[in-house]
């Protein structure tokens, strides 16, 4: 996620991890989600580069995922204003704020769980 980004790590990184954590939640016969990294407002260039080809990766890798990065977008690549707690990482707590949104997000992908 955000952490990866901001350690510097590449998309084939980013996507080994991915792939490994799925291999052994399905090991342990566990259920599977995954959520795209969503906006981080610090993010350089690189970093938004490696951010969007994962996030792409994510969504075709074949589990359902929450949209956490189209969900809070302002549409230029940072958080909009009614999900941001105001520090451009982190998802806002008011009502109706990015927490609330991602959470409600989850809750509607429970039918989707096997």
């Amino acid at each position: 996620g955000v952490n990866d980004i901001a350690a510097n790590k590449t998309t084939e990184e980013m996507k080994a991890l991915a792939v490994s954590a799925i291999q052994a939640a399905r090991a342990r016969n566990a259920r599977v989600v995954f959520t795209t990294v969503g906006p981080y407002d610090a993010a350089s260039g690189a970093q938004q580069t490696v951010m969007n080809e994962y996030n792409t990766f994510i969504k075709a890798i074949g589990v359902p995922v929450l949209d956490l990065n189209q969900m809070c977008n302002s549409g230029s690549n940072t958080f909009a204003s009614y999900c941001t707690s105001g520090d451009g990482l982190h998802p806002g707590q008011s009502f109706n704020g990015g927490a609330e949104r991602w959470g409600k997000g989850f809750l509607d992908m429970l039918p989707l769980l096997p």
